[in-house]
């Protein structure tokens, strides 16, 4: 039995054969791979823009403010043209505001404009 289980374990370990050196083998600590995003665009985000604005999400993510009473949400979908999208896709990561707090503040202005 142990020279199928050998061979078995040879094959998938890339020629380790021996179950007391994969127990036994040092680890090797993994960095976090570090890298620029690209945008839709091609402008590189950095990753202290990319942290930044992942860190605003999730701290808001389900929760309200203390105090602040919920609003009712409707989902809103459409079509756009991509040269827009294209520009709109650096703005959250340069301000540090969502995607979905920037859309709220157009429609507030589009209503304040056109009212």
């Amino acid at each position: 039995m142990p020279d199928k289980f050998d061979s078995f374990i040879a094959g998938v370990q890339g020629g380790r054969t021996n179950l007391e050196s994969m127990v036994n083998s040092p680890t090797k600590e993994k960095k976090p791979v570090v890298r620029a995003r690209k945008t839709a665009a091609g402008a590189t985000v950095s990753p202290e823009e990319k942290k930044a604005l992942d860190d605003i999400r999730n701290s808001r993510r389900g929760r309200k403010k203390p105090g602040e009473e919920g609003a009712s949400y409707k989902r809103v979908g459409f079509e756009c043209r991509e040269d827009l999208l294209e520009s709109f896709d650096i703005i959250p990561y340069k301000v540090g505001r969502t995607r979905k707090e920037l859309f709220e503040e157009a429609l507030e202005y589009i209503i304040l404009k056109y009212s």
